[in-house]
């Protein structure tokens, strides 16, 4: 029988609730140029990291915006407009204060990096203390991350 070691929890959709985060991201980035994306274009690039996204939107739209830029400008609204916003859902507290009660384990694993302010966040920090470990999309000891 395998041991299990840890509770893991998936930090972007399980524990807070950011589904329409990099969604409401690019509608901030896109009426900054008079521009709106489409729904057929946001489904490409719902789920994907930063730089694929950057890429689709870029092909994608004709704005005066480089990938490389869009890419800038995208991570700096993600970080300064839309996560502040970002709610712990619901039940996700007593669960694991519950399970800290019991001394199980916890991690969190995170899409983003470990250095990305959003995983950093004051009103999450809280939180953030109640898990033993913190896997970040950055980690070298992770060698797929999906």
């Amino acid at each position: 029988m395998v041991r299990t070691s840890h509770v893991i929890f998936e930090r972007e959709g399980i524990l807070l609730d950011c589904q329409g985060v990099p969604t409401g991201s690019c509608g901030h980035v896109f009426k900054k140029y008079n521009r709106h994306c489409p729904q057929e274009l946001r489904k490409k690039f719902i789920g994907d990291n930063l730089t694929s996204s950057a890429e689709v939107l870029s092909e994608g739209l004709s704005t005066p915006i480089r990938k490389n830029n869009f890419q800038d400008i995208l991570r700096s609204v993600l970080v300064a407009e839309s996560w502040r916003d970002t709610k712990i859902r619901s039940g996700v507290v007593d669960l694991v204060q519950y399970l800290e009660s019991c001394n199980i384990p916890m991690a969190v694993v995170s899409s983003v990096r470990s250095s990305a302010p959003q995983m950093h966040s004051p009103k999450l920090a809280s939180l953030w203390t109640k898990f033993n470990h913190t896997i970040c999309s950055d980690d070298p000891d992770v060698r797929y991350f999906i």
